[in-house]
């Protein structure tokens, strides 16, 4: 498996370009060629399921997420989600706590209190990750899974905590049993230097 994580300081807005840049250097192609459709969704079989790249370029899977003034691209050579979110505050933690998994929830209510939010955040973008990954997003009950059993990933998934500084929390997850974490680098969208991301699905001959 090849896989990698791409982290940008950049807010929502900037999104689909960082995406698009990403996948551009995958591909090998210029980023106003890359083409974004969706899948059927797997709910009500409209046009708004899981993202993928038109063109055949089926062995090339890919995640975003933004939050916390990041920007997150997860691309891998097999099914991938991302997630990241900012720390929220108390009020919200003890809210989004009510959805997650009743195991998780008694998890969460060991935690000290200055620590909950962040706790809260770390279980909360492993789930939106693991729910990307299946393709049904928030269609499927977060409460559904515990995504951070001790007795181990969901059946054919492995899921890793992906460190993006102490104000953010941030996941991916993996349709692949025991994969490693996947190789993780920060740039600057207006440096010189570009996002390496050779080795997924990159076409013969691209520039890296």
């Amino acid at each position: 498996m090849t896989a990698t994580v791409q982290v940008v300081r950049a807010g929502r807005a900037q999104a689909r370009a960082v995406l698009h840049d990403v996948l551009a250097r995958v591909l090998g192609v210029p980023a106003d060629q890359v083409v974004v459709e969706r899948e059927p969704c797997v709910g009500c079989g409209g046009p708004h399921g899981r993202p993928v790249l038109a063109g055949g370029h089926g062995d090339v899977h890919f995640s975003l997420s933004s939050g916390g003034g990041l920007v997150l691209v997860a691309v891998a050579d097999v099914r991938v989600g991302v997630d990241v979110e900012a720390v929220p505050d108390a009020a919200r933690a003890r809210a989004v706590a009510e959805v997650l998994h009743p195991r998780e929830r008694a998890r969460l209510a060991l935690v000290p209190e200055a620590d909950h939010p962040a706790a809260l955040a770390r279980a909360w973008v492993r789930t939106e990750a693991y729910l990307k990954g299946l393709g049904t997003g928030l269609q499927r009950d977060p409460g559904a899974d515990d995504l951070d059993d001790p007795a181990g990933d969901p059946p054919g998934w492995t899921l890793h905590d992906v460190p993006v500084g102490p104000s953010a929390r941030a996941a991916v997850a993996l349709h692949l049993p025991g994969a490693p974490l996947p190789t993780t680098t920060w740039f600057d969208p207006e440096a010189t230097t570009r996002p390496d991301v050779r080795g997924v699905g990159t076409a013969p001959g691209a520039r890296g």
